[in-house]
């Protein structure tokens, strides 16, 4: 799944703005052991620039390459990356807390 998470500029920062993104395929759920590369996470990068979005993320069901993160670490305040094990994470707290 590809998410577009912030605010486009020019637009009241205290809204966030919540975007799933199906371009060329780009949102499929994948098997635990096949890993989102390096080219997706730079589409989504992409993406976000395209939009005007001031902060990305991407959530998988499975993990991510070693390509796929070093190119977020250098993209730490624009690009977040969140893998199966952390998705999960976030589920449990964030559904417990509003159920």
């Amino acid at each position: 799944m590809l998410l577009l998470v912030g605010s486009n500029r020019g637009h009241d920062r205290s809204e966030p703005v919540v975007q799933a993104v199906a371009r060329s395929g780009g949102c499929k759920r994948y098997a635990r052991r096949r890993k989102v590369n390096v080219t997706q996470v730079r589409a989504l990068f992409g993406v976000m620039q395209d939009e005007n979005v001031t902060k990305a993320l991407l959530a998988t069901t499975s993990g991510f390459t070693k390509k796929a993160r070093e190119f977020a670490e250098r993209n730490v305040w624009k690009l977040d990356l969140v893998d199966y094990d952390q998705l999960l994470r976030l589920i449990r707290k964030y559904a417990v807390k509003h159920a």
